[in-house]
C-alpha cells in the first residue's frame, strides 16, 4: 500500500510536468489558478439565473463538460507511461497491477481536483437561486440532483477521452497515435465550442415547451441533453422522451468509465513495452518543400539570409515535433476553427444563405479570427522551450545581429499564419464574391497580419523555443478582459474597416501604405532596442526569486555571528 501511495504522488506530479508548467511553486500556482479559472463560469452563471430553469441547467451542464474537457486535454500526454517511466520503474520488483492502480489513482485525484470546484459550488448556488426564483423542486433535493447530473457529465467527458486515447494507442501505435492525437484534439476543441453554439437552439426547443420526440430531435445528439434528461430522470419531472435521454446519458457514463478502466488495465503492459521502441530510422536527407526550392534560387540576404533561414526552419520543425507544443497549437486552432464554422453556419442558415454571396461583416471577420488566435498561439507557444537543457547551444553560438535573429521569429509567424490567412481570404473572396473584392480582402488581411506580427514582437529579445518560461509572468488571469477586448477590436473593428475599403481602392492603398510604414517603424524600434541590450535573453527572470535572494542576503548579513568555544584538551 505504501508503494501505491508513493507511486500515486509521483504520477500525479508527472501529469502536470512539462515545459509549460515547471516544477515547484509556479506549477502549484498554475494548477490552482487553472482550477479556479475552470470553475469561474459555472460559479458566475448561476448568479444571473433567469426563470428559464431548463435552459440555465443545460448551460451549466455544457460549461461543466467544456471545463473538464479542457483539463483532459492538458493532461493528455501524461496519462500513459513514456520511455523515461519505463526505463526507471521497469527494472524495479513492483507488480504491474500496482503501477496501474497508482496511475488510476493519480488520474482520479486530477479529476477530483478540477471537478470538485466546478461541480460543487454551482450546484449549491444554482439550487439556492432556482428555489428562490420559484423552482418547484425542493431546495436540498434540487442541489443534490444537479450535483449528480454535472458529476456524471464531467465523468463522461473525462473517461471518454481516456478510453479514446487507449484505443488510439492500441490500434495505431504510439507514434501514429501521436500524429492522430493532434487532429483529434482539434476536432474535440471544435466540438466543445460547438456545444456552446447550439445552446441557443436548445433553449428555444425547451423554452417553447416542445416535449415530443420530433421537437427534440434537433438536439437529441448533443451530450448536454443526455444529462439534462438525467436530471429530469432523477427528479422524476420529465416526459418519457427526456427520460430516455437520461437513461442514455447514464448508460454512456457507466460504459465510458468501464471501458476506460478495462482498456487502461488491459493495455498497460503492452503500451509500456511500446514506449521503449526507438524512433524509426530516418534518411540523411530531409525532403525540401516547394517554398524551400523557390527560396534556394533567391538572393541570400534579408528574408532568405542563412541565419534567418536556419532560425525559421528550427522554429517550424520544433513546433511540429514537440507533443506539448502541438497540443497547445491544436487547442488554439480548434477554437479558431469552431468560431469560423459557427459564424459561417449562422450566415448560411440566415435568409437562405444570401449573406454568403455578398461581402458582410461576419464573412469578412473569418480570416481575422483565424489570424488573431493563431498569431497569438505561435507567439505564446514559441516562448516556451522545447528542450531547456539544450539552451547552451544557442548561448554558445549567439548571433551578432540580434535584430536579424528576432526578425526570423517574425518571419515564422508570417509564414505560419499571416500568409495562409491571406490565402484563405483570397479563396473566400474568389468563391463567394468578385475578383476585385477577393484581392482587396486578401491584401487587407496580409497588411494587418504583417503589422500584428511585428507588434507582438516589439519588446522581444528571445529566439523561439530557446528561453526559459515562468507561467506566472503571463498574467493571463488578471489581464484576460484586455485580451478579450483586443480580440473583438481585431475582428469586429478591423472587419468593419475592411468592409468600408472594399469599394474604395484608393483609400485601401492609403491604408496599406500607412500600415506598412507603421510596421517598418515598429521594426526599427525593435532593432534599436535590441542593439542597446547586452545580448539575447535565454533565462527568464523569476520575480519571486529576486526578492527571495535579497531576503536571504539580508538575513545572512543581519544574523549574529557566534564563535564556538574551543574545549581544552
Amino acid at each position: 500500500m505504501d508503494q501505491i501511495r508513493l507511486l500515486t504522488r509521483t504520477f500525479f506530479a508527472r501529469l502536470f510536468e512539462s515545459d509549460l508548467m515547471p516544477e515547484g511553486l509556479p506549477q502549484v500556482q498554475l494548477v490552482l489558478w487553472g482550477a479556479l479559472l475552470a470553475a469561474m463560469p459555472t460559479i458566475g452563471y448561476p448568479m444571473i439565473v433567469r426563470r428559464a430553469f431548463d435552459s440555465d441547467r443545460v448551460m451549466l451542464i455544457t460549461l461543466t463538460m467544456v471545463a473538464i474537457g479542457v483539463v483532459s486535454l492538458i493532461v493528455w500526454d501524461g496519462v500513459f507511461p513514456d520511455r523515461r517511466d519505463v526505463r526507471i520503474l521497469g527494472p524495479l520488483p513492483i507488480p504491474t497491477h500496482r503501477f496501474v492502480l497508482a496511475r488510476l489513482a493519480s488520474l482520479g485525484q486530477v479529476f477530483l481536483l478540477f471537478a470538485a470546484p466546478v461541480c460543487i459550488p454551482q450546484s449549491i448556488i444554482f439550487g439556492l437561486m432556482a428555489a428562490g426564483a420559484g423552482d418547484p423542486i425542493p431546495r436540498l433535493y434540487g442541489i443534490l440532483a444537479h450535483f449528480v447530473t454535472v458529476a456524471f457529465a464531467a465523468t463522461f467527458v473525462f473517461c471518454s477521452l481516456i478510453a479514446t486515447q487507449c484505443l488510439l494507442l492500441v490500434l495505431f501505435g504510439r507514434r501514429a497515435a501521436q500524429a492522430a492525437s493532434m487532429s483529434f484534439q482539434v476536432l474535440f476543441a471544435v466540438g466543445l465550442v460547438q456545444m456552446l453554439v447550439f445552446l441557443g437552439e436548445i433553449g428555444r426547443a425547451l423554452g417553447q415547451g416542445v416535449r415530443s420526440a420530433d421537437g427534440l430531435s434537433v438536439v437529441a445528439m448533443l451530450p448536454p441533453m443526455w444529462f439534462f434528461g438525467l436530471y429530469k430522470l432523477v427528479t422524476n419531472t420529465g416526459t418519457a422522451t427526456i427520460a430516455a435521454f437520461g437513461q442514455f446519458g447514464l448508460a454512456a457514463t457507466v460504459g465510458s468509465a468501464a471501458l476506460a478502466l478495462l482498456l487502461y488495465a488491459g493495455t498497460y503492459s503492452h503500451l509500456s513495452r511500446r514506449a521503449l521502441d526507438g524512433p524509426p530510422p530516418q534518411g540523411a536527407r530531409v525532403p525540401r518543400s516547394a517554398v524551400s526550392r523557390v527560396l534556394q534560387h533567391a538572393p541570400r540576404r534579408g528574408f532568405n539570409s542563412p541565419m534567418r533561414t536556419a532560425i525559421r526552419q528550427f522554429a517550424i520543425r520544433s513546433l511540429v515535433r514537440s507533443r506539448t507544443h502541438r497540443m497547445m497549437f491544436a487547442v488554439y486552432a480548434g477554437v479558431a476553427l469552431a468560431l469560423v464554422t459557427s459564424s459561417a453556419i449562422s450566415v448560411a442558415v440566415r435568409n437562405h444563405g444570401a449573406g454568403l454571396w455578398t461581402p458582410g461583416l461576419t464573412m469578412l471577420t473569418l480570416p481575422l479570427i483565424v489570424q488573431f488566435l493563431l498569431m497569438v498561439a505561435v507567439r505564446v507557444i514559441m516562448s516556451i522551450p522545447t528542450e531547456p537543457k539544450a539552451r547552451w547551444v544557442f548561448r554558445a553560438c549567439e548571433p551578432i545581429d540580434r535584430g536579424e535573429a528576432v526578425s526570423a521569429f517574425r518571419d515564422t509567424m508570417v509564414m505560419l499564419v499571416a500568409i495562409p490567412s491571406a490565402i484563405f481570404a483570397m479563396v473566400q473572396g474568389l468563391i463567394f464574391w468578385t475578383i476585385p473584392a477577393a484581392v482587396s480582402h486578401a491584401a487587407f488581411c496580409l497588411a494587418v497580419g504583417l503589422f500584428f506580427a511585428e507588434l507582438l514582437l516589439t519588446r522581444t529579445a528571445k529566439l523561439p523555443f530557446a528561453c526559459t518560461y515562468f507561467p506566472g509572468k503571463s498574467r493571463v488571469f488578471a489581464l484576460w478582459p484586455l485580451y478579450l477586448m483586443a480580440f473583438f477590436f481585431y475582428t469586429l473593428v478591423l472587419g468593419a474597416i475592411d468592409f468600408a475599403l472594399l469599394t474604395r481602392p484608393g483609400k485601401l492603398a492609403i491604408f496599406i501604405t500607412c500600415t506598412i510604414v507603421a510596421t517598418g517603424l515598429f521594426a526599427w524600434y525593435r532593432r534599436r532596442t535590441l542593439a542597446e541590450q547586452p545580448g539575447l535573453r535565454f533565462e527568464e527572470e523569476d520575480p519571486d526569486a529576486i526578492f527571495q535572494g535579497f531576503q536571504l542576503s539580508e538575513g545572512l548579513a543581519a544574523a549574529p555571528r557566534t564563535v564556538e568555544p574551543i574545549s581544552a584538551p
